[in-house]
């Protein structure tokens, strides 16, 4: 068998459109696999820029909380040991009023007793060795 060029002409050119679509094909899937990749490292730069913004956001709510209310416990104790201190000092001047009337009515006594006549009591003499 012998094969002439006016028959390897056209096996020559549908080989080459065979080989041209398959590169076509091919630099296609490459270019749409680039792409994705592309869109998929945009996507993660943004998410990641995202999450940053989420975390510094978090961490000035927890520092906007620690601010707030944190302090708002703190006075409640401080509150709580105020009054304490304040019953405390109470109870002190009540027990201090209570003996400072005990010595007053203990004086207005012994006042009333310097008013008094004095009980006349007779005067012994007594010698010694009498």
């Amino acid at each position: 068998m012998t094969i002439n060029p006016s028959e390897v002409w056209p096996l020559i050119a549908i080989m080459g459109v065979g080989v041209g679509a398959l590169w076509w094909l091919w630099n296609r899937i490459y270019r749409v696999e680039v792409d994705a990749s592309k869109s998929i490292d945009d996507a993660k730069s943004a998410i990641q820029t995202d999450v940053k913004n989420l975390k510094d956001s978090f961490q000035a709510y927890k520092l906007h909380v620690a601010e707030t209310y944190v302090p708002n416990i703190a006075m409640r104790d401080m509150k709580d040991e105020i009054m304490g201190a304040v019953k405390d000092l109470k109870t002190d001047i009540k027990g201090s009023l209570g003996h400072m009337g005990d010595r007053l009515d203990h004086m207005g006594d012994r006042i009333d007793r310097l008013s008094q006549e004095p009980p006349k009591t007779k005067r012994t003499t007594s010698r010694l060795g009498e």
